[in-house]
């Protein structure tokens, strides 16, 4: 499950990251017009797709982490007693 979250927010990231990357490179790019655009897009679709998948893999991997943390402080392995701290009514 927690590598399906993180896949798609990196696919997520990257096509957005692709989409602006690409538009920036082109509005720069048009200082040259026509083949600098061209080439300006694709620079920045790949710059900014690559970013984009890192940043969403980075964002979904903390929070799934951050995630399987607090169920591990809920549900502390081990004999009653052994969390550190409170996990509910204990008998």
């Amino acid at each position: 499950m927690d590598t399906a979250v993180v896949g798609t927010s990196s696919v997520a990231g990257g096509a957005g990251g692709a989409w602006g990357g690409a538009l920036l490179g082109a509005s720069i790019g048009s200082v040259f017009p026509g083949p600098g655009t061209i080439i300006g897009g694709i620079v920045g679709g790949v710059i900014g797709g690559v970013a984009g998948g890192w940043g969403g893999q980075q964002v979904s991997q903390r929070a799934v982490d951050s995630i399987r943390g607090e169920n591990e402080t809920i549900m502390a392995p081990g004999p009653l007693g052994a969390a550190h701290g409170p996990a509910g009514d204990q008998l």
